[in-house]
């Protein structure tokens, strides 16, 4: 019985659905069969030093999912392009 019924996802360019065929965005939704709400901007940061930020995000109550069972959050090195400390 697959007790994960809602991924909620927030990061940069790799974790959107842009890439790779639905990127894994795709594969989480196809393999738990749970709603997946993706919060992903390519090119974004972390920090508020970089545009489109998670951090921003994190701060608006409808990106906010209390009832999420799996909560993803992964950036690559958009802070070091943007010239923007973590």
């Amino acid at each position: 019985m697959n007790t994960i019924k809602k991924i909620v996802i927030y990061g940069d360019s790799i974790s959107t659905a842009e890439y790779g065929n639905g990127g894994y965005e795709a594969y989480l939704r196809e393999g738990f069969g749970a709603e997946v709400m993706n919060y992903s901007v390519c090119a974004s940061g972390l920090s508020l030093g970089t545009p489109d930020n998670t951090l921003s995000i994190l701060e608006r109550d409808e990106c906010l999912h209390g009832d999420a069972d799996v909560v993803i959050l992964w950036h690559g090195t958009n802070e070091w392009y943007w010239g923007s400390e973590i």
